[in-house]
């Protein structure tokens, strides 16, 4: 007859291992979420002319920012990461993390851009130049993104910072379907040096331009309010704005 004694470390180890068996398999069940950020072809290739209602076109010699606090299927970015969008990508964005995280559905996520750094130059149907050297220090949280992906061991999902430099050009705050143009800015060059600065945005008036309820005050708050919506995932998912300049 076999003593209950023997039977006890036995039966510990095989539990142990049903344990270590599990945490395996959990594991084996693990996909990975690719997470990047994404300038698409406005900011490395630029804004050509048809795109603006009134013939300018824009070209980005830099477009840095820093991503930080992203969070995406329980999962958080290892530390702040700086990008400068404008370099060539083919079509595929900045990689920035890979995390592995459970199957099945993924549906929202959240991420901060921050100190985003514009410098570039425009040019005008007749001809004209226009440099101009941005900067918007404050985080900007981007929250319950919306995405429509899937995680499963064979296909990674994607976690995809779509950054919408034409946002910049906006002349609406509150339509679906705004107008795209720079005449405004060039407009505000009062020393008509060709370069517009941020004083002299600050002291142009907004003129047609449409903030709907917001109080707006010169062309630098007007940007300042566009630099908020300059975030988006997936290419055209909304997320929820959670701060502000």
């Amino acid at each position: 007859m076999i003593k209950r004694s023997t039977l006890i470390v036995p039966m510990a180890l095989f539990a142990l291992g049903l344990l270590y068996g599990c945490d395996d398999d959990q594991k084996a069940e693990r996909g990975e979420v690719r997470v990047s950020i994404y300038g698409e072809s406005f900011i490395e290739d630029g804004i050509p002319a048809d795109e603006t209602a009134d013939g300018w076109s824009v070209t980005f010699k830099k477009f840095s920012v820093t991503i930080d606090q992203v969070s995406v299927g329980g999962e958080t970015l290892s530390s702040p990461k700086t990008v400068d969008l404008t370099q060539k990508s083919n079509g595929e964005g900045h990689l920035l993390e890979v995390f592995k995280v459970g199957q099945g559905a993924l549906t929202e996520g959240s991420y901060s851009l921050s100190d985003i750094q514009i410098e570039g130059e425009a040019y005008g149907p007749a001809s004209e130049r226009i440099v101009f050297n941005w900067s918007f220090p404050s985080a900007i949280h981007y929250s319950t993104c919306h995405i429509d992906e899937r995680v499963t061991t064979d296909t990674p999902a994607a976690f995809q910072i779509t950054v919408h430099a034409d946002h910049l050009l906006y002349d609406s705050l509150v339509s679906t379907s705004p107008g795209l143009g720079f005449q405004a800015f060039a407009d505000a060059d009062a020393d008509q040096d060709g370069v517009v600065t941020q004083a002299e945005l600050a002291a142009a008036d907004i003129g047609a331009y449409d903030p709907g309820n917001e109080d707006v005050e010169g062309l630098w708050a007007w940007l300042e309010a566009l630099s908020l919506t300059l975030g988006h995932i997936n290419g055209e998912g909304h997320c929820h704005i959670d701060a502000s300049h």
